[in-house]
């Protein structure tokens, strides 16, 4: 299998792994199914978080229980107030983007957030979520992987 999203931490430990979906308009469920079941079919490293990123939404899981449980996010943001900056400098928009470029937006924005970009955001209440989380600190100054690779 292989995950969009592997970020790991200042000191080379994997701490994020995720997807990526050109998707919107889903239940809450239904990204708590498809957690489940990526996790469920393969065998992945022990990560502090889970996330997956639809057109929408952003899904945030801290830890992979053991036994693995299909459970809801434990943080839920908006990815307008987060992607739509990207967007813009791109001249794209979320109803005509393709998936691999939204990826990619993706993947731009979680690199300004291991950079430090972010770190002026801290009290706006549209992305707390990324610091309440503890997510900002945990993969600040680490490095990304584009497609990890599991058994």
């Amino acid at each position: 299998m292989r995950l969009d999203i592997s970020i790991y931490d200042k000191n080379d430990r994997l701490t994020v792994i995720g997807e990526v979906k050109r998707r919107s308009g889903l239940p809450v469920s239904w990204a708590s199914r498809l957690r489940y079941n990526l996790l469920s079919e393969n065998d992945v490293a022990k990560t502090d978080y889970f996330l997956i990123a639809l057109l929408d939404h952003f899904y945030l899981w801290k830890g992979i229980d053991s036994p693995l449980k299909l459970r809801p996010p434990d943080f839920v943001g908006d990815t307008m107030p987060i992607l739509d900056s990207y967007l813009q400098r791109t001249h794209l928009n979320y109803l005509t983007i393709a998936g691999e470029v939204y990826e990619e937006v993706v993947l731009w924005w979680l690199d300004d957030l291991i950079s430090g970009v972010w770190s002026a955001y801290p009290n706006d209440i549209r992305v707390s979520w990324i610091f309440d989380s503890g997510l900002f600190d945990a993969i600040r100054n680490g490095h990304m992987e584009k497609n990890l690779m599991f058994a």
